[in-house]
């Protein structure tokens, strides 16, 4: 089945970007729940909703940048109100409209630039949802981004821990956000070349190398030419 869904993802790939010319993003959620997603700024007419085991194609537009992220737990209130436990846009709205995400949050950040784009898997502001990024065909490295792994389990200190209106522990904050501390913010005496790595993106770091764990890790990697990005939710 997993064959048959990859070979589906580069087959339509391959379609769209025999038509376009901009970069295309594979959707592909296989988390247990559905997931709604958010865009700062805006992205263009994109799907916002996604249902498990769903494949969406998406084109982007020829020069973008900015962060794409996961909004979960989502339900529309007694107030017809749109709200989102991890995620959440603070519009009461399925549409983002350019807002950013109430935090944490995992983020892909991208820089699109016609054929030449830069991208990274980033937990500088917390984890809620698992995620991989790769690029199909290219030149130079074109490397697999990601954080496959549940944060909250593995490396999510109790003071990180960011818990629903019942309870459950549902994504892991960023200390940054969490404690408010300059030295994880790397702001004021950390700025610049003061900006460390502390035990807390230490802990991000050993559960997902390939991310980016605190402002002054430096994972973004750059592909030229790709027919197009895979993005699977929940990838394992």
């Amino acid at each position: 089945m997993a064959e048959i869904r990859a070979f589906l993802i580069v087959l339509l790939a391959t379609f769209v970007a025999g038509r376009y010319a901009s970069v295309i993003f594979n959707y592909d959620n296989q988390c247990e729940d559905t997931i709604w997603l958010g865009a700062a700024p805006e992205i263009g007419e994109a799907q916002w909703v996604h249902e498990r085991e769903s494949l969406t194609i998406f084109e982007t537009p020829d020069q973008w940048a900015g962060s794409i992220w996961v909004r979960r737990g989502c339900i529309t209130d007694d107030n017809n109100r749109f709200y989102c436990v991890t995620g959440d846009c603070g519009r009461g709205d399925i549409f983002c409209k350019g807002e950013q995400p109430k935090y944490p949050v995992t983020l892909l950040n991208f820089a699109i630039n016609q054929s030449d784009v830069t991208y990274e898997v980033s937990l500088v502001h917390g984890y809620n949802v698992p995620v991989r990024i790769v690029p199909v065909g290219g030149s130079g490295d074109c490397p697999t981004a990601d954080c496959p792994n549940d944060v909250t389990k593995y490396e999510c200190p109790r003071d990180l821990l960011f818990l629903d209106r019942k309870g459950l522990t549902v994504a892991c904050q960023s200390p940054c956000d969490a404690l408010k501390d300059p030295q994880y913010c790397c702001t004021g005496a950390f700025a610049g070349d003061a900006c460390k790595s502390s035990r807390y993106s230490d802990g991000f770091k050993r559960t997902c190398p390939l991310a980016s764990t605190y402002p002054g890790d430096k994972t973004s990697h750059k592909c030229t030419g790709a027919s197009a990005y895979n993005i699977t939710f929940c990838p394992i």
